[in-house]
């Protein structure tokens, strides 16, 4: 239903779907889905309290410059997102086009009363200006079913960075990304890292919650995705 409600909005240019490599079912069938029509990606949730990230950093001494995007940015953040993730996360989270806030969702969830809003910050090096981090904070309504992803702090690194750099450059991106978070009824925010920078999480006080797996499915691929689930877990033939 999802999907075919997707279909008929012209807005919707693609879907997504997290789910646990626990669950067996949904592993197997989301997976499967976005090898054949789209894209699957490794994500770790942690918790981070917010009075953990209240403390300044000084990044002088790391060479490492962190500041909120601004439009010129889109660009290279969407290359960043292209090289570092895949071409479907980039334009499935938006990174293609000049909403880069979110503008248009917000303004339909304040039809209710409701807010859904994006901030993005970069972590580049210095002197040669080359992106070493995005953090990505959404901003949504709170106490809803999977709250956390409406809510959370997604960090996305350059995958080459090494333990230590990722250190660096994850603990600059929650610093400067927290200014988001001053008016959040939130304790502990959500934050979403590839498994590899789990640890630099944790190394500075965040704890993991759980792992999970993300399939994107863009619009050009739904009418084939449509056609497996009803193949998938439609009713089967009887035999005459």
């Amino acid at each position: 239903a999802m999907v075919d409600a997707a279909i008929e909005d012209e807005e919707t240019h693609s879907v997504q779907f997290w789910y646990r490599a626990a669950n067996r079912f949904a592993d197997r069938f989301f997976r499967d889905c976005g090898d054949k029509f789209g894209w699957v990606g490794e994500s770790s949730l942690l918790e981070m309290p917010t009075e953990l990230l209240q403390s300044p950093l000084d990044n002088r001494a790391t060479g490492i410059i962190t500041r909120p995007a601004k439009g010129e940015d889109l660009l290279n953040i969407r290359t960043f997102a292209v090289q570092q993730y895949s071409p479907l996360f980039a334009r499935s989270n938006e990174f293609d086009t000049g909403d880069w806030r979110l503008s248009k969702l917000d303004a339909i969830y304040s039809r209710v009363g409701l807010t859904r809003r994006r901030e993005i910050y970069l972590a580049t090096s210095n002197p040669d200006n080359e992106i070493l981090g995005l953090a990505v904070a959404y901003k949504g309504p709170a106490g809803l079913n999977f709250s956390f992803l409406e809510n959370r702090l997604e960090v996305l690194t350059k995958e080459s960075l090494t333990p230590a750099k990722a250190q660096l450059v994850v603990q600059s991106l929650l610093k400067i990304a927290s200014k988001s978070l001053d008016q959040s009824p939130l304790t502990q925010v959500p934050v979403v890292v590839r498994p590899s920078c789990r640890v630099a999480i944790e190394n500075i006080g965040g704890i993991h919650l759980r792992d999970y797996s993300q399939t994107i499915i863009c619009r050009d691929n739904f009418a084939p995705f449509l056609q497996h689930i009803a193949k998938t877990l439609g009713p089967k033939p009887t035999e005459a």
